[in-house]
């Protein structure tokens, strides 16, 4: 989730002037969104439960853990944001489809890069990969 709180947080607190670049690797676009489609892809139900399943997860963690998943979407707060972006995405991705960091990438304002990996979510990135990270900041 690092690279949504990096998301988050640059919106928060208008970093625009202070951060020369920021590296999103495998961002979501909302997690409402992440987790129905985990939801949908886990469940042997229709797919009309995936709502009702949704809404009692997010209860559940909004009592427990005091927040609101609804809330958590950094493709919502993406406007002010001016901050060169460097954006990575994985093909073998099982967690964090390539369409999230895609619509991200797409509606992003700053000057921005996207690479596309092979690896899965938690995969080491090739060194090509970060070379190029390096060479965009």
């Amino acid at each position: 989730m690092g690279a949504v709180t990096a998301l988050l947080f640059c919106n928060l607190h208008d970093l625009n002037k202070r951060v020369s670049g920021i590296v999103l690797d495998s961002p979501f676009s909302s997690l409402k969104k992440l987790a129905k489609e985990h939801i949908d892809s886990k469940s042997p139900l229709p797919n009309i439960t995936t709502n009702y399943i949704y809404s009692f997860i997010r209860k559940k963690i909004l009592k427990k853990a005091k927040f609101d998943m609804d809330k958590i979407s950094p493709i919502a707060n993406l406007d002010s944001i001016k901050i060169p972006g460097f954006f990575i995405t994985s093909k073998n991705d099982k967690i964090v489809s390539m369409n999230h960091v895609k619509k991200l990438y797409k509606k992003y304002k700053g000057d921005k890069c996207i690479v596309v990996t092979k690896q899965g979510h938690n995969s080491f990135r090739p060194d090509e990969v970060m070379k190029d990270t390096i060479n965009f900041i």
